[in-house]
């Protein structure tokens, strides 16, 4: 005699003995992976040496191998035929006679039957399809390692601060608004970064301490025209323009030094030749087209073999420069460079 209500075991790649006692062989069901399996040759098993005492579980289709998880177990039915109500194995008329083999047979399933609820822990096969709701499940009960690489959770269900870790995806990133505490690194195939809006901006706030904000640029692309405003040390991007002292726009040569634009009024064109030295400066109101009085205009210096070599012919009319073989300021009118003094 049997005395478990149920074997559990790994695929084998062939049949599968048990020794489970029962009434009869619709009381013994198989899962696999969690799935109850139906038995039948046109189905997925068959028992065809059942006995009150065990079997052999004859697949028919594929067979379960060792990554597959194998319960056969036995569900001893309490019902009457129709399921309508409990009922012993037998039953009992007035007047009828009393035999053993039906009181043992009553008290067997009834025994079987507590058994099975004692020694057969639950499995998911036996939990109802959302039965298990988030007040069930404890706090900090679920970690990394419960959640499936491919869960696709949905980003507004988690928090936002990734702590230390990498964040890296393949498709695209949308964001509301993104700031970097270190450093902002994009990096690309190609080498190339892409703002995309109907008017897009990139807006760069310098700041030494947070709320001490010492400068604000802004790059806009606006109908086909790129617009760079400066603004400031104001504490908002709405700041007015040229509020603060030092305001430039640079080019950086580090072979000749840098080329700056002081944005404000008058703008001011200066240019480093390294260091800290300003090598030219000149200024010029944008609002009267009066050049100041501090500064001064430098075109480009060329003698007459460099002008004709660089130009000749095809200069642009209206083009200056000064010729440092007659030293005259000299400008470009159809085929000629007439002097200007």
């Amino acid at each position: 005699m049997s005395q478990q209500s149920f074997l559990a075991t790994n695929g084998t790649g062939g049949n599968i003995p048990f020794s489970i006692d029962s009434f009869s062989e619709d009381e013994i069901k198989v899962y696999v992976d969690g799935v109850l399996f139906i038995p039948g040759s046109s189905n997925q098993y068959t028992i065809p040496d059942y006995t009150n005492t065990g079997g052999t579980v004859t697949w028919e289709g594929t067979v379960p191998t060792s990554s597959n998880k194998i319960r056969i177990v036995r569900q001893t039915d309490v019902l009457n035929n129709g399921h309508t109500a409990v009922e012993g194995k037998a039953t009992y008329t007035a007047g009828s006679s009393v035999r053993a083999a039906d009181l043992n047979n009553n008290t067997k399933q009834a025994l079987r039957a507590i058994q099975e609820q004692q020694d057969q822990k639950i499995q998911t096969y036996d939990i109802e399809d959302d039965a298990v709701t988030a007040a069930k499940l404890a706090d900090l009960s679920v970690s990394n390692a419960n959640v499936t690489a491919n869960a696709a959770i949905d980003g507004t269900k988690i928090n936002p601060d990734f702590g230390s870790q990498s964040i890296t995806t393949t498709g695209t990133s949308t964001v509301g608004h993104l700031t970097a505490t270190d450093e902002f690194v994009a990096a690309t195939l190609n080498g190339q970064v892409n703002i995309v809006h109907h008017s897009p901006t990139l807006l760069f706030v310098e700041n030494l301490n947070t709320g001490d904000v010492i400068g604000v640029a802004e790059i806009q692309l606006n109908n086909d025209n790129l617009d760079f405003r400066l603004k400031g040390n104001a504490t908002s991007a709405a700041a007015n323009l040229g509020s603060h002292a030092n305001d430039y726009l640079s080019f950086l040569d580090t072979q000749s030094g840098i080329t700056r634009i002081d944005i404000k009024k008058p703008v001011t064109f200066q240019h480093f030749g390294g260091g800290t030295t300003f090598t030219e400066t000149a200024a010029i109101d944008t609002a009267t087209g009066n050049i100041s009085t501090t500064g001064t205009v430098r075109f480009a210096n060329l003698t007459t073999t460099e002008r004709d070599a660089s130009y000749g012919g095809t200069g642009i009319d209206g083009s200056v420069i000064f010729n440092t073989t007659t030293n005259k300021l000299q400008v470009k009118v159809g085929s000629s460079w007439i002097d200007l003094h």
